[in-house]
């Protein structure tokens, strides 16, 4: 048998070499013609075997192409319009109209019957006009899907008011309703009759979303890990821009609009509502109530309040009137045109009508011409608008919301160059129309009668007017972030979230989670007595992500109010301590230890101290490291009165014997030299006299009274000549020391009988 290298015939070369074979094969040629046979059908065997492996190969290839083409979609899919919901089907709200006039009052509420509709909502929103302006009337709105199970009772946010027609803000219901009920109240801030009438209910249909955009959000739900990487790509705060959510550009140059299209009939070559720019002074933060748990998709909740604003209020405004939107998701959406600044359209106070020569305010529409002047606070000026959509009387906001909030109100405020942690006046421009000629000093006294009307939590204002053409509201004590409510007469943003505010503004400091704390414990004393030392130690976990070394963090002491501490000792670096940890270093989930000396204030009494730490770098405040703690100062000479053997009831021939008992409860031992003193209510002597009587002084001592030791005077007594009840209050002093007795005052009332 002959062995010889045989090269592969084309056909063999081709497959062997797509699939990697052998670039050669050895063929032992034999004589005998079986085993030739026997070749051949292991080659074809072989052949048939590799078309098979190709085959494979060529759909594994294939699939894994379909594969990255669909991988990089999802990666682009946030920034494809026609996958954001932009282009899905938007259906033009529908509405209803109550005409008659409804009567409200203190003990009478009004309930309107249901109103069915066509068309299934998650969304609706409510105006009504309003005859007079005692107070604004409580317009509450519940939805059902069948007219017989129906959800809770929502309170509309009063959003704005122009003359006799109020707006309120837009609520969300859950999905698939088709019935609404109507709810008002008065006023219960100032409860009393309020007649309404015209009240229009607008109900915004759920959009329709076609299949296509069903299935590709379903495969977009498989790939959220990919997103949510590729929208953070460059910044922790990612913010949703309109073209994203869908923002119809063509509403802001509308001027008429066509409701039987739904579409704009007229647009003018400039926005209608234009743009102006204000340094950004504070952030107001608003939720839209209504039901948290509705399935409503976030971009459409946005695109009907856009309309709402845009199109409907007062023939529509042009934009949408918040800064900025946030879902549940802590997804922060891009709301007015223009950037940073821009005025939008958030809160309200007024336009509110003076009509001189009447007293007081009018709603009913104002009229320059006859010589009214119309005053609108502009709140909206030089504040980001930032809303929730969610319902904060129901609901708390959840860690995601929070810090959404915090991160973008920590960026914006850098960008304005603001501290978060500010209080300082806040100048709010006043929009004045006033007939051609009127002397100044009508206009700014109209003005100052409107200020009764400016309403908010504990808001403290006068007027500033320097320039008389622009004058202004100047804010007292505000923070950089607030609420609606403390700018306007509503419960927005809801009696749970209030509460958070504190939380959030610590947070928008450090928005991070690099640097974190938690108090653990204090070993500081719950008392002390006036001028003495004594000290603590105060543990504080480190929660963030970053280890802590030395020169890196301190804790800082305050007074109530983050006022300077009234405890600073000696060995105190700073007037708020700024003490180092013992540890040489702290990681992340170990504790900080800190040795805390203290000396007590000169006056006794309540003192709360504040605690925190603050990187030292950059002076800010660690987040979540501030608590405090009441500490109580008591004198070095204090005492507890302990009884009295007067009687109740005495005669004025009678020379009863009183022995009254103190306790020293102080640190300092009474001396010898300690007298009581007896005063009457009007601050002259005691109405009761002892033999020893000297002025105030009924009795002395004689002998020194240790800590905890009770000190007992005796005086034989002469009552008053007089019938009546009298009134004894007893002092101690201990030379020209006062003796503190744990009370402002103490005394005993006696019956003085013929």
């Amino acid at each position: 048998m002959q062995c010889t290298i045989k090269p592969l015939w084309p056909h063999q070369f081709w497959w062997g070499f797509f699939l990697a074979l052998e670039k050669d094969k050895k063929i032992c040629y034999n004589t005998d013609m079986q085993n030739i046979n026997t070749n051949q059908q292991v080659e074809t065997a072989s052949l048939k075997k590799s078309r098979k492996k190709i085959v494979v190969i060529i759909i594994l290839l294939l699939l894994s192409f379909v594969g990255i083409i669909a991988l990089v979609a999802m990666i682009l899919f946030p920034f494809v319009r026609i996958l954001s919901g932009a282009a899905q089907t938007t259906v033009s709200p529908k509405y209803a109209v109550i005409e008659e006039a409804i009567k409200v009052s203190n003990n009478v509420d009004y309930i309107s019957p249901s109103i069915a509709f066509d068309d299934s909502f998650a969304s609706a929103a409510i105006s009504w006009d309003q005859d007079n302006d005692n107070g604004d009337a409580a317009i509450f709105l519940r939805s059902s899907n069948d007219g017989k199970i129906w959800s809770d009772w929502y309170e509309t946010i009063l959003f704005y008011k122009n003359n006799q027609t109020r707006y309120g803000e837009i609520l969300f219901f859950p999905a698939s309703s088709r019935y609404i009920q109507v709810k008002a109240a008065p006023d219960e801030h100032a409860p009393k009759d309020i007649t309404i009438q015209k009240i229009t209910i607008n109900i915004f249909p759920e959009t329709k979303i076609p299949l296509t955009a069903k299935i590709i959000n379903s495969l977009a739900g498989k790939f959220k890990i990919i997103q949510a990487l590729a929208q953070t790509a460059g910044t922790d705060v990612k913010i949703i821009p309109r073209a994203e959510w869908g923002a119809n550009e063509d509403w802001r140059f509308c001027t008429s609009w066509d409701a039987s299209k739904d579409t704009c009939a007229a647009k003018s070559p400039d926005p209608k509502w234009l743009p102006e720019i204000y340094p950004v002074k504070k952030f107001i933060i608003h939720h839209t109530a209504g039901d948290s748990h509705n399935k409503i998709d976030p971009k459409e909740a946005i695109r009907n309040v856009y309309r709402w604003h845009a199109i409907i209020i007062e023939g529509g405004w042009g934009d949408i009137g918040y800064n900025y939107i946030i879902d549940q998701q802590g997804n922060i959406y891009e709301g007015r045109f223009g950037g940073d600044g821009v005025q939008s359209g958030h809160t309200f106070n007024g336009p509110y009508c003076k009509r001189i020569g009447t007293a007081g305010q009018d709603a009913t529409p104002c009229g320059v011409s006859k010589g009214d002047v119309e005053i609108g606070y502009q709140m909206n000026a030089g504040t980001v608008g930032i809303a929730v959509l969610g319902n904060f009387n129901t609901e708390v906001a959840n860690e995601k919301v929070k810090a959404a909030i915090a991160k973008l109100i920590n960026l914006k405020s850098q960008t304005a160059q603001i501290n978060t942690n500010d209080t300082a006046d806040w100048n709010v421009p006043i929009k004045v129309k006033s007939p051609d000629g009127m002397e100044p000093g009508i206009v700014e006294s109209a003005i100052r009668d409107s200020g009764a009307l400016l309403t908010g939590k504990n808001l403290s204002f006068d007027f500033d007017f320097t320039d008389p053409a622009k004058p202004l509201a100047v804010i007292h004590g505000l923070p950089t972030i607030i609420s609606h409510r403390d700018v306007d007469r509503t419960s927005c943003p809801g009696d749970n979230f209030y509460p958070q505010l504190e939380e959030i503004r610590r947070l928008a400091i450090n928005p991070t989670t690099e640097y974190e704390a938690k108090f653990e414990s204090s070993t500081l004393p719950a008392a002390m007595y006036v001028s003495k030392a004594d000290s603590g130690e105060i543990k504080i976990r480190n929660t963030g992500s970053r280890s802590w070394l030395k020169a890196d963090v301190d804790l800082r002491i305050f007074d109530n109010g983050r006022k300077p501490s009234l405890f600073k000792d000696g060995p105190w670096n700073d007037p708020a301590g700024k003490f180092s940890f013992a540890e040489a270093e702290v990681k992340p989930q170990e504790l900080a230890s800190f040795k805390v000396p203290l000396l007590a204030p000169q006056y006794a009494g309540m003192y709360k101290h504040e605690f925190a730490l603050f990187k030292t770098t950059d002076n800010t405040e660690i987040f979540g490291s501030a608590f405090d703690r009441e500490m109580r100062v008591d004198e070095t000479h204090q005492g507890e009165f302990v009884s009295s053997s007067l009687r109740a009831a005495v005669k004025t021939v009678w020379r009863p014997t009183m022995k009254l008992t103190f306790k020293n409860t102080g640190f300092a031992t009474w001396s010898k030299n300690t007298v009581l003193e007896i005063y009457d209510p009007t601050g002259t002597p005691g109405a009761f006299k002892s033999k020893t009587q000297n002025g105030y002084t009924a009795s002395k001592l004689g002998a020194t009274i240790k800590s905890g030791e009770n000190a007992v005077f005796t005086l034989k007594l002469t009552p008053p000549q007089t019938p009546g009840t009298y009134k004894q209050i007893f002092k101690l002093k201990d030379g020209d020391k006062e003796i503190w007795l744990g009370r402002s005052e103490v005394s005993i009332m006696t019956r003085v009988d013929k």
